[in-house]
């Protein structure tokens, strides 16, 4: 008799957690899951893509559909580093200055591989100002390393960011870039690489470095052995700017 109340009392609790328990909801695909010979499309039947828009060959009638998905974060109130960029330099000889090739992923660290830097200031001096406070974004690049163990150089690897510009702008805002802002490896002091001077930097900013260009190159030493050298460049995002 207690079992049977044990029972009872769990099967009443299962039934409650049901009722419950929200809908899945379904977000299948339509069209044709053709199995056709020889058509390339798998016989799906469970609402997953491909879907045909005929299950017969050769016909103008008919439609498939599918169904993705669109997301973004909306921020207030914060200052954001939202990309940086690797650089890769190609192939030089020692004593040369190289312009910006690609933008390659060695090290696997943060930067991407399209030459984009790109800052979100939300902040607001009073609420619903949306003016943005400025900020400041520096560069500082470390000692390059030789694959091959071959520390030998007759000087620095130097960095110069060129004068970049915004490809698309939340606002306008007086932005100041140094055309020869130099990062020279190992230095203490960071590269000052964008100053916005006001509090008009409201929105999203982007800025692409572009490869065979002055955006940015690399002063190889005297008398570097060869081999592959890498470094790391860290970039900071500074609430305001100098």
């Amino acid at each position: 008799m207690k079992m049977n109340k044990l029972f009872s009392s769990i099967a009443a609790s299962a039934m409650v957690l049901t009722a419950l328990a929200p809908a899945a909801v379904a977000n299948a695909a339509t069209g044709h899951p053709t199995a056709v010979s020889g058509s390339g499309v798998g016989a799906y039947t469970d609402g997953n893509l491909p879907m045909a828009t005929s299950a017969a060959e050769n016909v103008q009638d008919g439609s498939a559909t599918a169904q993705s998905d669109a997301s973004v974060k909306v921020i207030d109130g914060f200052l954001v580093l939202q990309s940086v960029p690797d650089f890769g330099f190609g192939t030089s000889v020692a004593g040369q200055t190289v312009p910006l090739y690609d933008f390659s992923d060695i090290a696997k660290n943060d930067g991407n591989q399209n030459g984009q830097l790109q800052v979100i200031d939300s902040r607001q001096s009073t609420p619903g100002a949306k003016d943005g406070m400025g900020f400041n974004v520096t560069a500082k690049l470390d000692n390059f390393t030789s694959s091959e163990a071959k520390p030998q150089k007759g000087g620095n690897f130097a960095l110069t960011f060129g004068r970049i510009t915004e490809e698309k702008s939340g606002s306008a805002f007086n932005l100041i870039t140094d055309k020869d802002a130099r990062a020279e490896e190992g230095a203490t002091t960071p590269t000052t690489v964008l100053n916005a001077l006001d509090k008009h930097s409201y929105g999203n900013h982007t800025f692409y470095y572009k490869a065979n260009s002055n955006d940015a190159k690399l002063s190889v030493p005297d008398n570097t052995s060869a081999g592959s050298w890498t470094s790391v460049i860290t970039w900071t995002l500074n609430g305001k700017a100098v």
